[in-house]
């Protein structure tokens, strides 16, 4: 029977990036990247509650910035590299 994983998920990711795991996706990353257009030629359309969408703009507006700026960032961000925060 195979011995329980004990190691922190720091202690796994220091052995990944040895292992060339963090190169990896970083490579997956700008290939995906290099994919993907600069042209804004389609649209997502989703349902968040009213409260969140309110405090989230308050947020934006306070950093000079919009939803769709952000929520745009973060999609990027996310196919840069391959991870969600």
């Amino acid at each position: 029977m195979a011995e329980k994983d004990t190691r922190t998920i720091e202690e796994k990711a220091a052995e990944w990036a040895a292992q060339g795991m963090v190169r990896m996706e970083i490579e997956a990353g700008y290939r995906a990247m290099a994919s993907v257009g600069q042209d804004a030629d389609d649209k997502v359309n989703l349902r968040v509650n009213s409260g969140l969408k309110a405090e989230f703009g308050k947020v934006c507006k306070h950093h000079h910035t919009s939803i769709s700026r952000e929520l745009k960032r973060f999609m990027t961000d996310v196919v840069k590299t391959q991870r969600i925060p």
